[in-house]
């Protein structure tokens, strides 16, 4: 983490905590949900700010620009017109980072390794439920 001057500092924490507002997160909860420190929370409204990976991950999670933390003419996100699955698909990529990356991972795949993932991954439901 690296020190930003004061109007970053302001902006970064102002606009990380709107969003996780937004999303009636705990700033701490979603740190720990992308794998960061939850003491992190604490030591960027002392006045750290974080640095590329985790900004990354924090704009990901958001589904915002990196920059969007520390512009003052990048706002929030409209709300999105969403159906119920497409919002719960997108709560479950919020919440686990995994499924991110599988979806990612099948974005362009064709369906026959969708299916085939599909089948995987029951099988490995079924064995866990049997442990």
């Amino acid at each position: 983490m690296h020190k930003e001057s004061e109007g970053n500092l302001g902006t970064f924490c102002e606009k990380y905590t709107a969003l996780c507002e937004k999303y009636g997160k705990k700033p701490a909860t979603v740190l720990g949900e992308i794998g960061i420190s939850k003491s992190a929370w604490t030591k960027w409204k002392n006045g750290s700010v974080p640095e590329g990976d985790t900004i990354r991950k924090l704009a990901s999670y958001f589904n915002v620009p990196t920059d969007y933390f520390f512009s003052e003419e990048i706002e929030m996100p409209p709300p999105a017109d969403e159906d119920g699955d497409t919002a719960r698909i997108r709560e479950a990529m919020r919440r686990r980072p995994g499924i991110k990356l599988l979806f990612d991972a099948l974005e362009d795949a064709p369906d026959s390794d969708l299916y085939e993932t599909l089948a995987l991954v029951s099988r490995l439901k079924e064995q866990s439920k049997n442990k």
